[in-house]
């Protein structure tokens, strides 16, 4: 897949930033399957996590 912008080609990927950000915070750090760090961050961030 190629990205023109004035005759210049770039090689691009189909996806973007935002993909990353939501599937590294919501999915890789949160999930109980995977790295399930949540309640650590949240501590070490000084977030309370006794309130809903």
């Amino acid at each position: 897949m190629l990205f023109d912008v004035g005759g210049i080609e770039f090689p691009a990927a189909p996806f973007n930033g935002w993909y990353m950000v939501t599937e590294i915070g919501a999915r890789d750090l949160c999930d109980p399957h995977r790295f399930n760090i949540l309640e650590e961050v949240a501590t070490r961030l000084g977030i309370d996590m006794r309130a809903p």
